[in-house]
């Protein structure tokens, strides 16, 4: 929780919640060979969004959310296997969804 109030977000806003993850997702990784390989600018933040393995069509509704944020942000969607989330993004994108990865 300190790194993360040390970056200015306010203890009363994060809510921990119990999900379990493979080993996999707590291995270190370099940010800038990441951000390299997937073709993101460095000098804009970064948002992941993990659904879960079949995800939920409210990732629809964030995405959205997230594109009239004030500042740009590039999206990593995590989205499992629905291959109706992965349509409906893939189909939809614009200008701030240029990308799309199958990793």
């Amino acid at each position: 929780m300190q790194k993360i109030t040390a970056r200015g977000i306010n203890p009363d806003k994060i809510v921990f919640l119990g999900f379990p993850l493979r080993p996999a997702f707590f291995k270190q990784y370099d940010a800038v060979q990441l951000k390299k390989k997937y073709q993101l600018d460095p000098a804009i933040p970064v948002v992941l969004i993990s659904m879960g393995a079949h995800s939920s069509t409210a990732l629809v509704y964030a995405v959205n959310a997230l594109k009239q944020l004030p500042i740009p942000v590039q999206l990593i969607i995590m989205l499992g296997k629905s291959i109706y989330l992965r349509e409906t993004l893939g189909g939809n994108r614009d200008a701030a969804m240029d990308f799309l990865h199958d990793c």
